[in-house]
C-alpha cells in the first residue's frame, strides 16, 4: 500500500503541470474527490491488486494538487519568512502524525481495519466539501494569477516581510 501510494504521489507531482492552466480552487475540488473516491473504492473492493491500483490511483490528484500548493506558498510567502512557516507547518504535521497512528490503531482494534481504512478516505471528501462551500477558496484563480493580496497579504518590500491588510 505504501509502495502504491508513493507512486502515485510521484507521479501527481510528475503531471501537476498540466493543472497550472486550471484555476486551484476548482482543482482542488475535484482533485480530492477523485482521491476521496479511488480510496473508498479501493476499500470495499474484495481484489487485492484491484484495491492496490485504486489506492494508488487515489494519491496521483493528491501529488498533483499539493505541488500547486507549494507554488503557491513559495508565490505569495516573502523569501524571509518562508523558512519560519514551512518549519512550523512540517512541524505541526509530524506532531499530529502519531496521535493518528494511535487513534487509527485504537479504532482498528475496535472496528475491523477495512472500516478503518475506508473511513480515513474521508478526510479526502471533507477537504473537497470545504473547498466547495467556502466561496473564496472555490475561486481561487490559477497559480499564475495568484499574488499575496488574493490572500489579503500586503508585502512590505523594504524588508519583504508580510503584513494582513486591513
Amino acid at each position: 500500500m505504501l509502495a502504491a501510494q508513493s507512486t502515485g504521489v510521484l507521479i501527481g507531482a510528475l503531471l501537476s503541470s498540466k493543472l497550472e492552466q486550471f484555476r486551484v480552487g476548482l482543482s482542488a475540488i475535484i482533485m480530492f474527490a477523485i482521491g476521496f473516491t479511488s480510496w473508498f473504492l479501493s476499500a470495499i473492493i474484495p481484489s487485492s491488486m484491484l484495491a492496490i491500483s485504486l489506492y494508488g490511483l487515489a494519491w496521483i490528484p493528491i501529488g498533483a494538487i499539493n505541488v500547486l500548493f507549494g507554488a503557491i506558498n513559495q508565490s505569495i510567502i516573502p523569501n524571509s519568512m518562508y523558512g519560519r512557516i514551512s518549519s512550523v507547518t512540517y512541524s505541526l504535521s509530524a506532531i499530529a502524525m502519531p496521535f493518528g497512528s494511535l487513534l487509527g490503531g485504537y479504532l482498528a482494534e475496535i472496528f475491523n481495519s477495512s472500516i478503518v481504512f475506508a473511513c480515513s478516505s474521508c478526510g479526502f471528501i471533507m477537504i473537497s466539501i470545504v473547498w466547495l462551500l467556502h466561496p473564496k477558496l472555490r475561486k481561487l484563480p490559477t497559480v499564475k494569477e495568484m499574488k499575496p493580496e488574493t490572500f489579503l497579504i500586503t508585502v512590505n518590500k523594504m524588508n519583504n516581510t508580510s503584513l494582513p491588510m486591513k
